[in-house]
Parts: C-alpha cells; sequence; structure tokens
C-alpha cells in the first residue's frame, strides 16, 4: 500500500522542473490602459497556463470555442519576458498560433517584457509601457 502511494504523488510534479507560483493557470481579471478598463473580445475569457518554459494564453468563448496563442516565459529581477516570435513550418515567426495575444494590447512579434509588480500563490498583477506611452496593468487570479 506504502508503494502505491509514493508511486502516486511521484506522480504530481511539474515538467520540465520547478518553476515556482507561476505554474498553472491563471484567469485574467481585469486589464487597464492608462488607468481606464480595458476590454476583452466580448463574451471571452482570457487564461494563462505556464509549464515549464512555455505559456500558452487562451481566450474562451463560451464553453465551446477556445484560441491558443502559444509563447515563451523567463523571469528574472521582477520582470517577466514573454516571447511570441517563434515558428514552425505552417507559421511563421510570431503568427499563427505563435502570435502574440491581440486583444492585450501586445505588440506583434516581439518580446515583450512586463513588470511583476504582484505575485503570490493566488494573485498576479503585471504591467507594461508600450512604445507609445501607454500604460498597462493586469491583475490576474489562479485557477489551480
Amino acid at each position: 500500500m506504502l508503494s502505491a502511494v509514493i508511486i502516486f504523488l511521484a506522480g504530481c510534479t511539474q515538467n520540465n522542473g520547478h518553476i515556482g507560483p507561476l505554474f498553472g493557470s491563471w484567469h485574467l481579471e481585469t486589464m487597464t490602459r492608462n488607468g481606464d478598463v480595458y476590454s476583452q473580445p466580448d463574451g471571452t475569457d482570457t487564461f494563462w497556463n505556464f509549464q515549464g518554459q512555455m505559456l500558452m494564453v487562451i481566450l474562451s468563448e463560451g464553453m465551446y470555442e477556445k484560441y491558443d496563442f502559444d509563447g515563451t516565459w523567463e523571469r528574472t529581477d521582477g520582470y517577466l519576458m514573454l516571447d511570441f516570435t517563434h515558428s514552425c513550418n505552417t507559421d511563421g515567426p510570431g503568427t499563427g498560433h505563435y502570435r502574440a495575444p491581440y486583444w492585450m494590447g501586445f505588440p506583434e512579434n516581439e518580446v515583450l517584457q512586463l513588470s511583476v509588480q504582484k505575485l503570490d500563490g493566488s494573485d498576479m498583477i503585471l504591467g507594461w509601457t508600450s512604445a507609445e506611452g501607454e500604460v498597462y496593468i493586469y491583475k490576474f487570479k489562479k485557477t489551480w
């Protein structure tokens, strides 16, 4: 019996090592641009899923439609670097499902640096300033 429990618990790990509090799924609660509410497309929700160095941003419409936007991330010195410049045989760099989540105000085909303003077991607040001087703030709640 004890060996069965040990085997079960050994399977509960994070692929590619422990990545700290980012691991899991985060729901975008609010986003602002220059202090004003910046809305998602009507009838949608946004989720960020972190595992290993991969980030999957999901735009979900109701229960049956979802769109994935895949990138990589790196966290250093209070910043989260997001890279949406990847490619594959069918999608050029920063296009297709490798493009940046456009509804969040992110620039296309760039590596984006966001400041980590808060990150704990249940809340995450990120921000950045665009080349045009627009200040974006994103507030997330952890779902799992």
